[in-house]
């Protein structure tokens, strides 16, 4: 058997690689918006307000340069899907933690029968872990439908199974897969862990991916990590697809300079995650009672007792967009809230974190860098807001050029991925992306700072979102 090499809808239609990302339509946003910036840019200003914006817009420069280096070194390496068309004989374990209500087992069906269809193309031994705490009421359908599936095993977490440090939510999930593993003599070198969420499916180039990536580099590498894609026909909310845009060129661009550099600094994602069992028991998910990121904190402990040993996964996971602005809202209030407390816990030195410490703190302040909240100070205390050095205007076209070209890549891959995804509609949808780009972060950085209020208020609670099936 043989894998497709290229992105194939859930209609058969054939698409494009989402690694073909044009680098020279951002080179002609940063031209102009650079050109018009130093044009309307007067001489240098000194009062409070230029002094304000000299540092405040300032400051995402660095984070910028360093997703562009990512999707310079991309493109240096040509990274494009795989073609790995052998079957492997390690045995891999998808790992599916799910809440399992009776409003999730449709979307948590086509993610199992997913795996089910594309598995046997590039492996000859693997399972499917659905992890579901006792009383869920999606088991007995779960059960009805695989039950006599030597292929899928419902692994149900007791009421009473607790962890050493109590962790709760999907960590426990996780902690509590790995403890059976252990039991059943899983967790050693020639057996790999896929993580996936419950509404994340997966296609030919993902399966590929894997197989390639444990036959290839299976000895030198520990860790892998992939692209996330978000199709259109996954969500109700405009918004919400449009705000999860910036994800697909967040993990080709820093996480690719990060993860795929060898040492997951800025973190990692929680889905389209691949681990060796045994070096994922040194490190386990046994992260505390309050964590709500447990993603982000295996990544930082991986990177200090494992450095350079990460890599990419050269496919995506396709995923649902929140279905509203509400759940949008949740889900970014508890990333923030989670990224908070990770970079307050004193158990991670500083040193560890100060990658993803930086990367927080960018999307904390982001409502005082927002163009429009600057614009409307000035216009109340009547200051321009002119840098105090002229020549920063082009560090601020780079960073804003770079932002916009995000939104447009990212909305271009996620449409690519859909079912829907005409020419078209792809341009139409990317010069929506240029104004778009000044509205989504605001609702972004209101949830960061709804996220530091749940933290200083100490609430805990993990919000499970609403996702179209």
């Amino acid at each position: 058997m043989s894998t497709v090499p290229i992105y194939i809808g859930e209609s058969g239609r054939r698409k494009r690689s989402i690694f073909n990302v044009n680098i020279w339509r951002f080179l002609l946003v940063f031209t102009i918006l650079g050109a018009i910036s130093w044009y309307i840019t007067g001489g240098s200003r000194y009062q409070a307000l230029n002094w304000y914006v000299t540092l405040i817009w300032s400051l995402n420069v660095p984070l910028a340069v360093i997703s562009f280096l990512g999707i310079v070194a991309l493109k240096r390496y040509k990274v494009v899907p795989s073609r790995f068309c052998e079957t492997i004989n390690n045995q891999v374990i998808f790992i599916v933690p799910s809440v399992a209500r009776s409003n999730v087992i449709p979307a948590l069906k086509r993610v199992i029968d997913s795996v089910l269809e594309f598995a046997p193309f590039n492996m000859v031994n693997f399972r499917i872990d659905v992890v579901v705490d006792e009383g869920s009421e999606g088991i007995s359908i779960l059960q009805k439908i695989y039950g006599s599936s030597n292929l899928v095993r419902i692994l149900v977490v007791p009421h009473d199974y607790s962890t050493p440090n109590g962790t709760k939510y999907k960590a426990r999930a996780n902690q509590y897969a790995m403890m059976v593993r252990a039991i059943d003599g899983e967790n050693c070198a020639n057996t790999w862990v896929y993580h996936l969420d419950d509404d994340t499916s997966v296609r030919s180039d993902t399966i590929s991916s894997i197989a390639e990536f444990i036959s290839k580099k299976g000895n030198e590498f520990y860790l892998a990590q992939g692209v996330l894609t978000f199709p259109y026909e996954r969500s109700n909310s405009a918004i919400s697809r449009f705000a999860d845009s910036i994800r697909p060129i967040d993990d080709l661009s820093k996480f690719y300079f990060f993860t795929g550099g060898g040492t997951p600094r800025m973190g990692l994602h929680g889905e389209h995650l691949l681990l060796r069992s045994d070096i994922e028991e040194t490190i386990g998910w046994d992260f505390g009672k309050k964590v709500k990121v447990e993603d982000a904190y295996f990544a930082l402990f991986f990177a200090k007792k494992y450095p350079g040993k990460s890599g990419f996964l050269n496919s995506a996971t396709y995923g649902s967009s929140p279905s509203s602005v509400k759940d949008l809202i949740k889900q970014r209030r508890r990333w923030s809230s989670g990224l908070i407390h990770l970079i307050s816990d004193k158990s991670i030195h500083l040193r560890d974190k100060k990658v993803l410490s930086y990367a927080v703190f960018i999307w904390l302040v982001g409502f005082a860098q927002n163009v429009w909240v600057v614009i409307l100070i000035g216009l109340l205390i009547g200051q321009d807001t002119a840098p105090v050095f002229k020549g920063i205007v082009l560090l601020w076209s780079f960073n804003m050029a770079f932002q916009i070209w995000s939104y447009m890549e990212g909305v271009k891959i996620n449409l690519g991925v859909s079912e829907k995804g005409g020419t078209l509609k792809k341009y139409l949808h990317m010069a929506v992306a240029i104004p778009g780009v000044f509205l989504i972060p605001v609702v972004e950085s209101i949830t960061s700072l709804l996220g530091l209020i749940e933290f200083l208020l100490r609430k805990e609670g993990f919000d499970v979102i609403q996702k179209r099936i």
